[in-house]
């Protein structure tokens, strides 16, 4: 697909009923983009709705240019999953692929955005941005990782990988950026040589430090019982949630720690206190200090 696009190939929303539970209020999708039925999901909150995104190409050609936007309303629940790895192919010089994605959860909402690998194939060169806005007690889990592929066994890197990650609060506000900009990295070497995947799992939610400490520390304990991973988690800057950083030697040890910190991560999602109890809490923390 050459051009720009005046509007996202994919584009849906997520509602709340307050009997029905989640359900599917917008589902708009063009080339490459293909939907089935949505789901209840497993593993999350009874109402959660899950949709399995395709793509008719099942790979990222040099000059594609995708755009993605899904909205989660109060309340919701949604888990949005792609079909398998997405190979990421060869760009002539000048060429890129460019793949962006906006989120955006109301107030009580969750979305787990959790697509496949990356696949990084010599010569590929990528633009990834993920814009993730969310409201007052609202949570969103986001995965994203990428593996090394030369067909050849002669390690030749890919030419470029460029990824951004903001996530905004309430209004927009700005509450964290990452950046990662890798132009044809080299051979890695001692150490580092056995890791050729790497990924991340962010939990963007806005709450008290001490619970975003405990995660961190939970999340980095499950991943150390993992051979073949060098990972650990920490709380992102103002308080906007957590992230777990993996290198791992291939695509299945980082799947497997990318599962190892989803569920650390579901687990104290589902106990975490509302945005109430973070203010009553901080009330009670700050009345302590005083006496």
């Amino acid at each position: 697909m050459s051009g720009a696009a005046t509007s996202p190939q994919l584009d849906i929303v997520f509602r709340h009923h307050p009997v029905h539970g989640t359900w599917l209020d917008r589902r708009r999708f063009r080339w490459p983009y293909a939907l089935s039925r949505a789901f209840r999901a497993e593993g999350g909150p009874a109402h959660m709705l899950m949709l399995i995104v395709q793509t008719v190409s099942g790979a990222i050609q040099a000059e594609d240019r995708l755009s993605q936007r899904i909205h989660v309303g109060a309340g919701a629940a949604a888990r949005v999953v792609t079909q398998g790895a997405t190979p990421i192919h060869r760009a002539a010089a000048g060429l890129a692929s460019r793949d962006a994605v906006t989120l955006q959860v109301e107030p009580g909402g969750m979305l787990e955005y959790l697509p496949e690998l990356r696949i990084l194939f010599p010569d590929a060169n990528l633009e990834q941005h993920m814009c993730v806005r969310i409201a007052e007690g609202a949570m969103a889990l986001l995965a994203d990782g990428f593996v090394l592929h030369d067909p050849a066994a002669e390690a030749r890197p890919f030419r470029r990988l460029e990824a951004t990650l903001t996530v905004q609060g309430p209004g927009g506000t700005m509450l964290a950026a990452e950046r990662i900009d890798l132009a044809a990295p080299p051979r890695s070497r001692g150490r580092r040589a056995p890791f050729q995947a790497h990924g991340s799992l962010v939990l963007a939610t806005c709450r008290r430090a001490v619970w975003l400490e405990a995660v961190s520390e939970d999340a980095t304990t499950a991943l150390s019982h993992h051979p073949g991973l060098y990972a650990a988690a920490s709380p992102l800057p103002n308080n906007a949630g957590v992230v777990a950083r993996i290198a791992a030697i291939d695509g299945r040890h980082l799947r497997l720690g990318l599962q190892a910190a989803c569920g650390v991560f579901r687990r104290h999602a589902r106990c975490a206190p509302p945005p109430e109890g973070d203010r009553a809490l901080d009330a009670a923390a700050a009345l302590h200090a005083v006496t």
